[in-house]
């Protein structure tokens, strides 16, 4: 096991309440590296940057947000974790008010968490992020991904997929309510695996499949056992019928792959594919 390649130079600041700590990581030797994020309630920002490492600012209210940081590398592999100071990584219930009109807002009144995280390209990257409730954007161009996957109870994230995908990836996604912006590459095969339930979703540049495609284009749609709800008009179909599988005409055909699997609980979903 490589020992921990931690490089903590924190500047503490005081703004009323709040502090200020910018911690950096060196990923050293290691030839891919699984990055794990937990947060309980905050914004988060996760960004490419020139070089290797994490450099990363974060603000939090005193006995709230502060962050937690441990690299390992054992044998090739690095891995990181960030993770609130105190947190047991369980409880990440929020409090919610509003309605599908008015959009959902968590409770910030106790406390405040900002993470602001940039990767470096240096290395090929696994991302997961898990978090009761988040506000944010999640870029991943310009960096090399193996797999991407976040959970979230409550969110309003941007998240940009974007990036240097290595061969076929998988991608899952998880937001219990909120909103979802997605964009993925347009230059790779593309399949979405959709679980939503009330609320809307607008999805350009994938095209659903039929349920008889489901079953005769193995090859072209390996997921197996994924339920496609007719489409017969009428508010459940509109509100819980949207279960289904999208793909572009690359998916299979490609040397790149990727697979997604979203699930929106309550909630908006948008998924665009751009260059």
């Amino acid at each position: 096991m490589g020992g921990a390649l931690l490089s903590c130079g924190p500047t503490w600041s005081a703004e009323g309440e709040m502090l200020q700590i910018s911690k950096s990581v060196d990923f050293g030797d290691a030839e891919s590296v699984e990055i794990e994020v937990e947060l309980r309630v905050g914004e988060l920002t996760l960004l490419a940057m020139d070089g290797t490492g994490l450099n990363g600012n974060f603000r939090f209210s005193s006995g709230h947000g502060e962050p937690q940081i441990d690299y390992q590398v054992e044998g090739r592999r690095g891995v990181l974790r960030i993770t609130e100071a105190g947190s047991n990584g369980n409880d990440r219930s929020v409090d919610l008010e509003g309605d599908l009109e008015d959009g959902f807002n968590w409770n910030f009144s106790d406390h405040e968490t900002m993470w602001d995280i940039q990767l470096g390209h240096g290395q090929p990257l696994v991302v997961e992020v898990n978090a009761g409730a988040m506000a944010g954007t999640i870029d991943l161009r310009g960096l090399s991904l193996q797999g991407f996957k976040l959970e979230t109870g409550a969110g309003d994230i941007d998240l940009d997929l974007r990036g240097g995908w290595l061969g076929n990836s998988e991608v899952e996604i998880d937001v219990g309510v909120g909103e979802l912006e997605l964009l993925l590459p347009e230059g790779m095969g593309l399949a979405l695996v959709l679980e939503s339930g009330i609320g809307s979703v607008d999805i350009e540049g994938l095209e659903k499949l039929a349920g008889e495609q489901m079953e005769t284009e193995g090859v072209r749609m390996p997921f197996w056992g994924v339920e496609i709800k007719p489409e017969s008009g009428g508010w459940f179909d509109r509100h819980l019928g949207q279960n289904g599988v999208w793909t572009n005409e690359s998916y299979g055909q490609s040397t790149t792959n990727l697979r997604l699997r979203v699930k929106v609980g309550v909630g908006q979903l948008r998924v665009r594919v751009k260059d």
